[in-house]
């Protein structure tokens, strides 16, 4: 029997290649995911009941690759190349999600907006702020982390992001930042922060689309919330051209 994970051809092709596609009939599960990953960087090795160790200890496939420096604490066994290979995977997600977005009219319900989001740093084990810059057609044009904070707060400057959101010749941006704890409910100081960088994002003239507040199953919109006026997002997508304003 020639395997990738726990699926199971009934002989190995002559020339070596097993394809997922004719191996996998239905959907994987997280950690059936984890373990097909695992086995490409360790091959001689069972990685089943790793795979299931790492998704009972951070709770999800996203959760994995985005544990960084608990995951080597806690799993010695995936320093140094291993460790490398999941955040190459995390990368690789966030890219493909960013490409999807980026130099195209934003849509009403910023739905793939949230997609790029949750997998940039909805698995973190601490909260990340990140914002997306936008020109004057709501067109996506960059994107970074703007800071790093502890499991429960990150801490920012409105004046600061203002400064990133010029740097960018950004007329609009979204803030976003995740709960680790997965309940997207705001906090006080999430209320401050946005009131906060309504007033100084205004006075420089630029306009705060929306806060997010992010997990990897659920979100919460400050706009939608009534905190931030509706006054930018449109009810169809624009279809002009991707021209940089």
């Amino acid at each position: 029997m020639y395997w990738i994970g726990n699926y199971y051809n009934e002989e190995k092709p002559e020339d070596g290649k097993v394809f997922l596609k004719d191996i996998v009939k239905e959907p994987l599960s997280d950690r059936e995911l984890l373990e097909l990953c695992l086995n490409l960087i360790m091959p001689r090795r069972d990685n089943q009941k790793l795979s299931e160790e790492l998704i009972e200890k951070f709770g999800s496939f996203a959760k994995v690759v985005g544990a960084k420096d608990n995951l080597v604490m806690n799993f010695p066994i995936m320093r140094g190349k291993n460790e490398v290979f999941l955040q190459l995977l995390k990368e690789l997600s966030a890219r493909v999600a960013w490409q999807k977005i980026n130099w195209r009219p934003v849509a009403k319900g910023l739905g793939e907006i949230k997609d790029f989001c949750r997998i940039k740093i909805a698995g973190s084990p601490c909260e990340e702020l990140l914002l997306i810059m936008l020109n004057d057609e709501m067109i996506p044009i960059a994107e970074e982390i703007h800071q790093k904070g502890t499991t429960n707060a990150v801490y920012a400057h409105p004046a600061e992001i203002t400064k990133r959101a010029i740097y960018h010749n950004s007329h609009n941006i979204i803030v976003v930042h995740n709960h680790p704890s997965g309940d997207v409910t705001p906090s006080e100081e999430d209320k401050i922060l946005t009131n906060m960088l309504l007033s100084a994002l205004n006075n420089n003239g630029i306009n705060l689309v929306d806060h997010l507040v992010i997990s990897e199953s659920d979100s919460y919109s400050f706009r939608d919330a009534g905190m931030i006026e509706n006054k930018t997002m449109p009810e169809k997508t624009k279809s002009k051209s991707n021209k940089r304003k």
